[in-house]
C-alpha cells in the first residue's frame, strides 16, 4: 500500500493560521480517513441562553490541482473533553463548541471521519489537506419581533405601525415606504408564517415553505469575514476564479496585497470591505454556507426582547459620539483607546473620524473586564459590529426575487469563473450569481450617519448594487442541523 502523504499548508509561511479574532487551527495531519488537528480560539461560551461554535470545514487537492471539499461521515468523529460537535446531514462540515462555560478554547487532538468514498478517493492516495474554521453563534428558534414603529421602512404591522411578531403563527406584515421595496411589501404586505416560510402573493397559500423567516434555529457568523479569511478563500481558489473575486486597491484600510495563490492581509484581523454581493455569496458557497435574509438579521440582533424605538442592535438608543483612537492600529490586538463607557459603541461616521475604513473584528469586545452589551456593541445573542463597521448584505424582503430564496447551503464548489452557483439564490444570472436583484443591505458602515445604522432601518433594504464599495463586507449563516 502507497503510504498516504498530507501537506500540512497551514504551517507554511505562505499560508499564515487561519483566524478571525484568534481562531486558529494547528497541528494538521491526515491517516487513513482520520482528519487530526487542535483548535483554538477565544472569548467563547455556552450558556442558558446561546452558545458559540467554530464552523470547521475542510478542503483537499487530489489528483487534480483544484481545491475540493471534503465531505465529513456525519458519524465516527473522536473529540476532547469538553468539546461538542454537529454534523450536518450534507457532511459539508462540523460545528464544534464547548460543553459548558465561558472563556477560551484549546481543543487538541480532534478527529473528524472523512467520507472518502463520496469524494471518490481511497485510503492509499496522496492528499493534501488544508483545515478552515470561523466562528460562529447559534440563534435558537423562537418568536421575535421585527420593525420598531420609527426606522424608515420599518417593518410593521398591516394595520398600525407598530412592529410585527414572527411566530409560528400566519401573520401578514409591510413596511414604510422606501424607494427600493416592491409595491407588495409596500401595499398589502407579505404573509410569514415563522416555520412555513412566506407567501409571495399575498394571499392566505404559503408558496415558499423554505424562505429562512428567523423562527427556526440557524446559525451567524459571530464577525464579518475579515481580510485574512479573504486571502485564505482568494488563495483556494484557481488562478481564475480569483480574478473574479480579487479587488485590488490600498484604499480605506484594505491590506490584502500580492500575487496568487501567495496572497495576504497586513491587517487580517480587520474587516474585510468591497465585497458585493457576488463575492460573498461566492464565499458563502465555497464555505458550505448561505447568505442570511433580513428577517434572520432582525432576530440575530433584537432576539426575543421587546422593542425599543429606533435602537441599535446593542438594545439601545445610546450610541457613542466622539472618534476613536487606535492602539495597536492593524494589530490582532488592535483597540480604540477611548471607546464608549455606559453607552453604544460602533464605527460610523463620528467615531470613525479620520480612520476612513473598517476596524478589528470584535474589536469593542476587548479591553475593559465585565462589559456590558452596549459597550461591546452585540447583539442579544453575542454577535458583532451588526450595527456599523461595515455594512451586512442580506435577502430583501422586499423583493420578488429576493423572495424566491430558499436558504440552500453552499455545496462547497465555485464554477469555473469563481462565482456562486447555487439555485434560487439572490443574483444568480445563467446559472451563477452574478448580480445582484433580490439582495439589499442593513446595519450601516463607518462612513454613515447614526441613523443608518439602527436595527430596523431599511433604507437600503432592497437596494439592488453590484460595484465593490469601500464600506460593503460581509456576513453568512447556516441553518441549524
Amino acid at each position: 500500500m502507497k503510504k498516504t502523504t498530507v501537506l500540512i499548508l497551514i504551517m507554511l509561511s505562505c499560508w499564515p493560521a487561519l483566524f478571525s479574532n484568534n481562531i486558529k487551527v494547528s497541528d494538521v495531519s491526515l491517516s487513513a480517513g482520520i482528519i487530526t488537528f487542535s483548535l483554538s480560539w477565544d472569548n467563547s461560551w455556552n450558556d442558558a441562553v446561546n452558545h458559540d461554535a467554530a464552523w470547521v470545514f475542510v478542503k483537499y487537492r487530489y489528483p487534480l490541482p483544484e481545491w475540493q471539499h471534503v465531505i465529513l461521515n456525519t458519524a465516527g468523529h473522536v473529540l476532547p473533553a469538553g468539546c461538542l460537535a454537529v454534523v450536518p446531514a450534507d457532511g459539508m462540515g462540523v460545528f464544534l463548541y464547548r460543553s459548558a462555560g465561558v472563556g477560551g478554547n484549546a481543543f487538541q487532538n480532534l478527529q473528524l471521519s472523512w467520507n472518502l468514498a463520496v469524494n471518490g478517493i481511497g485510503n492509499t492516495d496522496s492528499i493534501q489537506v488544508k483545515v478552515f474554521a470561523i466562528e460562529m453563534v447559534y440563534v435558537p428558534e423562537g418568536s421575535f419581533y421585527a420593525g420598531d414603529g420609527v426606522s424608515t421602512g420599518s417593518l410593521r404591522q398591516v394595520a398600525t405601525n407598530t412592529p410585527v411578531l414572527i411566530s409560528d403563527q400566519p401573520v401578514v406584515i409591510k413596511c414604510g415606504n422606501t424607494s427600493y421595496d416592491d409595491a407588495q411589501l409596500e401595499g398589502n404586505g407579505i404573509l410569514v408564517d415563522g416555520d412555513g416560510g412566506i407567501d409571495m402573493l399575498g394571499t392566505t397559500s404559503i408558496n415558499n415553505p423554505d424562505y429562512p423567516t428567523g423562527f427556526k434555529a440557524f446559525y451567524c457568523m459571530k464577525y464579518e469575514i475579515s481580510q485574512g479569511q479573504w486571502a485564505d478563500f482568494l488563495n483556494s481558489l484557481t488562478a481564475a476564479q480569483c480574478v473574479t473575486r480579487y479587488h485590488v486597491t490600498t484604499a480605506n484600510r484594505y491590506t490584502i496585497s500580492g500575487n496568487w495563490p501567495y496572497l495576504m492581509a497586513s491587517a487580517p484581523d480587520r474587516a474585510c470591505n468591497f465585497l458585493n454581493w457576488p463575492d460573498g455569496c461566492a464565499y458563502a458557497d465555497w464555505a458550505g454556507l448561505r447568505p442570511m435574509t433580513e428577517l434572520e438579521y432582525e432576530k440575530a440582533c433584537r432576539g426575543p426582547q421587546a422593542v425599543v424605538a429606533g435602537e441599535y442592535t446593542w438594545g439601545s438608543t445610546a450610541i457613542y459620539n466622539v472618534a476613536y483612537t487606535l492602539i495597536n492600529n492593524g494589530g490582532q490586538n488592535e483597540l480604540a483607546a477611548n471607546q464608549g463607557v455606559g453607552t453604544g459603541n460602533a464605527a460610523y461616521d463620528v467615531t470613525n473620524g479620520s480612520l476612513d475604513g473598517p476596524l478589528r473584528c470584535g474589536i469593542f469586545a476587548a479591553g475593559a473586564l465585565n462589559k456590558t452589551r452596549l459597550e461591546s456593541g452585540a447583539t442579544y445573542w453575542g454577535i458583532m459590529e451588526m450595527s456599523g463597521n461595515l455594512w451586512e448584505r442580506t435577502v430583501s424582503l422586499g423583493s420578488t426575487t429576493g423572495r424566491y430564496y430558499s436558504g440552500l447551503h453552499g455545496n462547497g464548489a465555485l464554477n469555473s469563473a469563481g462565482n456562486a452557483d447555487v439555485s434560487i439564490w439572490p443574483g444568480l444570472v445563467t446559472g451563477a450569481v452574478t448580480g445582484a436583484d433580490g439582495s439589499g443591505f442593513r446595519g450601516g458602515g463607518w462612513d454613515v450617519t447614526s441613523a443608518y445604522l439602527r436595527l430596523s432601518a431599511r433604507i437600503y433594504a432592497s437596494d439592488v448594487y453590484t460595484v465593490r464599495s469601500n464600506n460593503h463586507g460581509f456576513r453568512i449563516c447556516r441553518s441549524a442541523p
